[in-house]
């Protein structure tokens, strides 16, 4: 323990109080995931400008930070899988099956034309155009050896797009949304359950850590939380929510942030100017896609056209919550779809990806 609390690691901690700092400035303003993207700012700007206390090594950071707030977002992913989740993939699995085809056919055309149009490598195009979510990509890309700064520029744009342009879709078809809006997060929560996912979560990121997973403590974590929710719930006969705090995943968006941040070199910053441009218009291209499909889906099945929309939106799992539960949508589905997008996104994607990605340098070679 004593070895922990070392002047080295204070000035970790201290750079990550400060990006925390700037985290909380960024979410002021609303901005998806705006605590990560805050204190990847102010960690990017301190490493450029490098005061007289601040020398870390950015090879030594404590991966301690990185490790804790990618199993804080596996568990706040991961909780997510209950019994509803479950019922709702059974009942509409050829459904969440095409969403999960068409989601991954429209990412990998994106994610080539970013690589060829663009300074970015194939690895990080493809992880840039991946809807696996803000929070969570950044983090997988950079334990893959992909450019986290590019993955959340591009991530971010079209994150914002989904959240401006769907709701504004839905509101010309179904008209403005009446009624009280319910929030889609809720505190009364058990904290014993908690207690169970956060040691299901540990147990399971050693495991995937001695399996290789890629990302052990996001991967790993994320399965054995939604194992542990779905047996708790499957065992008591109905869902258990456990106690959790917006705090806790804000606290592993800065500790995530903080650690990409302090990586930022001069060649990485180029790649960014260059993907700005071609990673939006392969966002709008995307979102088109699943827009079109949504129309599709609604137009066969029995599903409200509004659902479908947030359904197959490219984005995050709580604005598609929150924003379909004000239009009066099926959040349950909604939640189910883009809950298990994500977790196909984690588990099955980095594997492809590598195996892409090394073809690709084979044929080029």
């Amino acid at each position: 323990m004593r070895h922990f609390f070392t002047k080295k690691n204070g000035r970790y901690a201290g750079l990550i109080v400060i990006g925390g700092i700037g985290g909380w400035l960024v979410a002021l303003t609303d901005l998806p995931a705006g605590w990560m993207i805050g204190s990847l700012m102010v960690s990017a700007i301190m490493t450029f400008w490098k005061p007289h206390w601040f020398h870390p090594n950015q090879r030594e950071f404590s991966m301690f930070w990185q490790n804790a707030g990618q199993l804080l977002l596996a568990i706040e992913l991961g909780k997510q899988v209950n019994r509803s989740i479950w019922l709702t993939l059974f009942e509409n699995g050829p459904i969440i099956i095409i969403v999960l085809i068409v989601s991954f056919g429209a990412s990998l055309c994106c994610g080539w034309a970013l690589w060829r149009y663009s300074r970015t490598d194939l690895l990080t195009g493809l992880f840039a155009s991946t809807p696996g979510g803000m929070s969570t990509m950044p983090s997988l890309a950079e334990e893959m050896g992909a450019n986290p700064i590019v993955v959340s520029m591009v991530q971010l744009i079209r994150l914002s797009l989904v959240v401006s342009l769907i709701p504004l879709l839905a509101f010309a078809f179904v008209g403005h949304p009446s009624g009280h809006v319910v929030s889609a997060r809720t505190d009364n929560g058990s904290f014993w359950v908690t207690i169970v996912l956060t040691v299901a979560a540990w147990i399971a990121a050693i495991v995937g850590k001695r399996l290789k997973f890629p990302a052990p403590w996001l991967t790993g974590g994320m399965l054995g939380t939604a194992l542990a929710q779905t047996a708790v719930s499957v065992w008591f006969g109905h869902d258990l929510h456990p106690w959790w705090s917006d705090a806790l995943f804000c606290a592993a968006q800065v500790w995530i942030g903080t650690g990409i941040g302090i990586k930022v070199s001069r060649q990485r910053l180029m790649e960014v100017k260059s993907a700005a441009l071609v990673g939006g218009i392969t966002s709008f291209l995307m979102l088109s896609v699943m827009v079109l499909c949504a129309f599709i889906i609604s137009k066969w099945t029995n599903i409200p056209l509004t659902t479908s929309l947030f359904a197959m939106a490219p984005g995050g799992v709580a604005e598609m919550a929150v924003t379909s539960i004000s239009f009066h949508a099926d959040a349950t589905f909604v939640v189910a779809v883009q809950v298990i997008r994500v977790l196909a996104v984690i588990i099955m994607l980095p594997p492809v990806l590598r195996w892409l990605h090394r073809i690709t340098c084979n044929s080029h070679a």
